[in-house]
């Protein structure tokens, strides 16, 4: 990782920072868990989940054919040799002082630093941005897959009663449709649920077998925000248009603001999606292998993009359509 990889160094990108945020969860729950003498944790979160996460930056690197950040990946290393040390201090300490050329011992050297470079407001639209490639790539593969499934059915029957058709072979071409605004009744919906949230409650979130404890939640129970809303859509005839679609999207977006806090009652995307997706669609082109590349559109008329059967009307949701 250090000798026999190129570098690059100066402005970091979005992968770059997201790589140093996910280093500071790495580092967080590293000295928890030390701290809590629950050793495998320990191991867990300095060594295979970190080396995960170093896997995805590697893997995005390669397929952009963008250098990794020098300064990024060195204090991953760094830090990662540290916390390593008390677990495997034999080999930490080769790569310390043979490899690194430090002086003194690995077990003596400082716990290593959250980074101060990216702000707390500034990492948390960082994630949503690498949240948002992963969602973007997985449900255009979840639909390719569903495609297929279709495709071959449809084969099936048709082989039934004789009847050909010529197969023009893979796409490889993308164009990516975005939606900049929301429909008129999700933001009425939005609205309600951000009159319904209170920044001062703390609440309980579970990941896995742990317990976090979250900044900000619903001041009412979900029971009478349901009530609320259903008396809303009786008045509204927007509402009212969408049927059971109404309460599926309101259950959706409360369960999406308890994990991601109010960012996710916002009537725009926290971030510049088109902007998010250029600099994605690079990765996003080889990871599908659309050789071609990918072309991003803006839809400002239309309220969405229909293709097969699926309408996609709101920002955070790009449609891609893809060609021969």
């Amino acid at each position: 990782m250090i000798r026999k990889i190129e570098y690059r160094q100066g402005e970091m990108n979005i992968q770059d920072k997201a790589m140093h945020v996910r280093l500071d969860e790495c580092i967080r729950e590293t000295d928890h868990h030390y701290e809590k003498m629950t050793f495998s944790q320990t191991v867990k979160w300095s060594w295979h989940v970190l080396k995960g996460y170093v896997g995805k930056y590697k893997d995005y690197s390669k397929k952009c054919g963008i250098p990794m950040h020098r300064e990024t990946m060195l204090r991953v290393v760094k830090s990662q040799v540290i916390m390593l040390s008390p677990i495997a201090t034999h080999w930490c300490e080769h790569i310390w002082r043979n490899i690194f050329k430090e002086s003194g011992s690995v077990t003596v050297a400082d716990w290593p630093s959250l980074n101060t470079s990216i702000d707390q407001d500034e990492a948390a639209i960082v994630m949503l941005q690498a949240d948002y490639l992963d969602d973007t790539i997985k449900d255009i593969k979840d639909r390719r897959t569903k495609a297929k499934k279709k495709k071959k059915k449809k084969k099936k029957g048709k082989a039934a009663e004789g009847e050909t058709k010529v197969d023009l072979g893979p796409t490889t071409r993308g164009v990516f449709h975005v939606q900049t605004k929301y429909p008129s009744w999700k933001r009425t919906l939005l609205t309600f649920l951000d009159s319904k949230w209170d920044d001062s409650m703390k609440r309980v979130v579970k990941d896995g077998k742990e317990e976090k404890e979250m900044q900000g939640g619903f001041s009412v129970g979900k029971k009478e925000i349901i009530q609320e809303m259903g008396a809303m859509a009786k008045e509204n005839d927007e509402l009212k248009e969408q049927g059971k679609t109404l309460n599926k999207v309101l259950a959706f977006t409360m369960s999406a603001a308890e994990q991601r806090g109010r960012t996710a009652l916002l009537h725009q995307m926290p971030f510049d999606e088109v902007a998010t997706l250029k600099e994605f669609s690079q990765y996003i082109a080889a990871d599908l292998q659309l050789s071609n590349g990918i072309e991003v559109v803006v839809d400002l008329e239309i309220v969405g993009v229909q293709n097969n059967g699926d309408v996609i009307e709101e920002p955070g949701k790009p449609f891609l359509v893809e060609s021969v």
